[in-house]
């Protein structure tokens, strides 16, 4: 059985995926002459560079309402994993 810091962790892996597949789907890919030679390279839009930015540089409080809505979907994700955990260790319990 897991422990509760291994279902976060792989909870946190698979919002990390979600994350650069939403990252990826925004951006393009262009070859681009590096050091002397072709290289594949995934362009991100300057759009989104500014948007994540100004995200990254503002407080949860200060954030506009659709994006503290997006960040307590995320909450909620974490809380369901909890809330899982502890309905299974109270039927365990209740077997004991």
């Amino acid at each position: 059985m897991n422990s509760l810091k291994e279902d976060l962790a792989e909870y946190a892996h698979e919002a990390w995926i979600g994350w650069i597949k939403f990252m990826w789907s925004q951006a393009y890919r262009r070859d681009v002459f590096i050091g002397g030679e072709i290289q594949k390279c995934i362009v991100i839009p300057e759009d989104c560079v500014k948007r994540w930015e100004r995200q990254m540089k503002t407080k949860y409080k200060d954030l506009s309402e659709s994006e503290k809505n997006s960040d307590r979907l995320e909450a909620n994700k974490i809380l369901r994993v909890i809330d899982t955990r502890n309905n299974l260790w109270k039927t365990i319990d209740k077997i004991k």
